[in-house]
This record gives C-alpha cells, structure tokens and sequence, in this order.
C-alpha cells in the first residue's frame, strides 16, 4: 500500500506532535522575551501620529 502526500499528515507520530508543540511554545516565549526587551529600553516603534492641528493653529510663525 502506497502512502500519499495527504496521508503523511495522519499518521500517529506523536513524538513529531510533542516537539511540535514545544517549539511553538518556545517561540511564543522567545517572541515575549524580545517584546519585553523592545519596551524596557524604549525601542518599541510608535505608530504615525497626527499633528496636533489646534497647537499648529496657535504657533506664531515668523
């Protein structure tokens, strides 16, 4: 009996499934720890922000 490509998914390997779901927790936590880093020092990038329009209004321009 041959086995095809959609069969390989369905097979029950669950040593593949448990290291699987080990590395995505690893990389949730590496993702986390990297987050926390970006924000600790300040690097974590801010969206574009608008131009306060009624502080423009009041500027005195030369």
């Amino acid at each position: 009996m041959e086995i095809t490509e959609l069969q390989w998914g369905f097979l029950p390997r669950r040593d593949i499934a448990a290291k699987y779901a080990e590395f995505i927790k690893d990389t949730g936590q590496f993702s986390e720890d990297g987050a926390n880093i970006l924000i600790k020092n300040g690097w974590m990038e801010k969206p574009p922000q608008a131009d306060d329009k009624l502080k423009l209004a009041k500027k005195k321009h030369p």
